[in-house]
């Protein structure tokens, strides 16, 4: 398979959520005494994630395709 740079962030993004998911389950079956901050750092890594991922950059995405499609139509 060859590297491909518009992979990164889905890449990325796939890393952050296993990673948070690993470190939920870990917390939760095993018991361990979490710190708080450790948690809301996590948390807050696995939203701005999503959201961006998922969010924003795809809405801005489809707009730059809808202004691209109505420029080349009008020429």
């Amino acid at each position: 398979m060859k590297w491909n740079p518009d992979n990164f962030k889905g890449i990325l993004a796939t890393v952050v959520v296993l990673c948070s998911f690993a470190y939920f389950f870990v917390i939760t079956f095993f018991e361990r005494n979490a710190d708080p901050q450790v948690i809301i750092a996590i948390v807050a890594a696995l939203s701005t994630t999503q959201q961006y991922y998922f969010g924003s950059s795809q809405g801005a995405n489809k707009k730059d395709q809808i202004i691209s499609d109505a420029i080349n139509q009008n020429k």
